[in-house]
């Protein structure tokens, strides 16, 4: 070979990286009214609210707005190698608010219906993209539960065929047997993006603290499975990346979000091998959020004889504006030594199109947030998480302020739109 061939080809090795978008929490809503109210987001009479063409705060996409994140996340961040999509795809309200309060299966074949509407939205958007899915507490037939015992296999199946047979992206992973195999068990599954980067992700409705259905062991196969596969990555020279979506630890209203036991053994798993761990990617808040832990204080377990920084998290933010953010998409990459880096996200300024009858993509203002240009955070491992909220706390109040703002989505120079 060439010797100017070869050293291009190790300059291209070592600038290489891995492109990886993030839609959480899409919460397609195919029955989106522009006439509605927050309090009845599908009604086709005139409610007396502002006129909302594509969505408003307290409601979950409309089809147009859909599509428009779906170009935005396109013309923005161009074409990714994968991405992620931590879990409620199901818009509010579909799945059955209790346990027993489906009698007829409605709600379940709603759900399911509500499921292959959104993810034939990916299919048509990026059509040979690998689309790595996970499940939230809006997705079963109960909210906030995982699937009953007596619908798992038809439930399980379903989803399986939905995201690995007709998402034309996933085609090519090398192992789909055993994908699976433990979608099937109990909803979980590693899949590997590349010969050196592995994803778990991880059904976490079988561990959230909010449900209340007894299920058949699924949670312990989950738990035993997780440390095996993080010691399988450490001896085979892999990093992971963790995806689900009520995670592990407190929620932004400081609630414990997984069943005590879980909770402990999973912080535990995660700081034993936190060397493999690349980041973790969960939804749920529809607010985007960073963090990190000491390795001291963590889930009433001893103290290491070292103490370091770990469990650095990615709160994506949620493309439905349900809880009064503006929809939001996000992209990350991971540079040659795997260190994952140049965050982005793209949001929507929703304000913009209400009391309008309509809207094209043309049209719409869109909120760009920079991490490393616009706050100075480059690197995402738990370290330069560390350093940015030091840096955050000796700017002082309304540089914090601002930063909190703009990672919801708004232009923190307009206090109109978020006061």
């Amino acid at each position: 070979m060439n010797k100017s061939v070869f050293a291009s080809l190790l300059i291209a090795a070592a600038n290489a990286s891995l492109k990886i978008g993030v839609v959480s929490d899409p919460h397609f809503n195919t029955a989106y009214s522009a006439y509605s109210s927050a309090s009845n987001c599908v009604s086709k009479q005139f409610s007396g609210e502002i006129l909302a063409p594509i969505g408003r705060y307290g409601c979950d996409p409309s089809e147009d707005m859909i599509d428009y994140m779906f170009t935005k996340f396109s013309d923005s961040f161009g074409a990714v190698d994968v991405i992620l999509v931590p879990g409620d795809s199901v818009a509010h309200k579909i799945a059955a608010s209790a346990v027993g309060d489906d009698p007829d299966y409605a709600h379940y074949e709603a759900v399911k219906a509500n499921l292959a509407a959104t993810f034939a939205k990916f299919k048509e958007y990026f059509p040979t993209t690998m689309i790595l899915p996970t499940f939230g507490n809006n997705d079963g037939r109960y909210h906030d539960e995982a699937i009953d015992e007596s619908l798992k296999q038809d439930y399980y199946s379903f989803v399986y065929d939905l995201w690995f047979n007709q998402l034309p992206g996933n085609a090519n992973l090398p192992n789909r047997s055993e994908i699976n195999s433990t979608l099937l068990a109990a909803g979980y599954y590693r899949a590997d993006i590349t010969p050196q980067v592995t994803l778990l992700s991880i059904n976490s409705m079988y561990v959230d603290a909010e449900a209340t259905e007894t299920h058949d062991g699924e949670a312990d196969i989950i738990s035993n499975w997780f440390p095996y596969q993080l010691q399988l990555a450490r001896a085979e020279g892999r990093k992971v990346l963790i995806m689900d979506h009520v995670y592990a630890g407190a929620s932004g209203k400081n609630e414990v979000m997984w069943v005590e036991d879980a909770n402990t053994q999973y912080f535990k798993n995660l700081r034993d091998y936190h060397d493999v761990v690349i980041i973790e990617v969960v939804g749920h808040e529809h607010y985007s959020d960073l963090r990190y832990h000491s390795s001291n204080n963590v889930a009433g377990l001893p103290d290491p004889a070292v103490k370091f920084d770990f469990h650095n998290i990615l709160v994506s933010p949620g493309v439905t504006p349900y809880d009064g953010s503006n929809p939001g998409v996000t992209y990350f990459e991971l540079d040659a030594n795997l260190i994952p880096l140049g965050l982005r996200m793209e949001f929507l300024d929703l304000n913009t199109t209400l009391g309008k009858s309509s809207v094209l993509y043309e049209d719409l203002t869109w909120n760009t947030v920079d991490f490393a240009n616009d706050w100075g955070l480059t690197q995402l491992d738990a370290t330069s998480l560390a350093t940015f909220r030091k840096r955050l706390e000796d700017n002082g109040e309304d540089y914090t302020n601002n930063y909190l703002v703009a990672k919801l989505g708004f232009n923190y120079n307009i206090p109109a739109e978020f006061t």
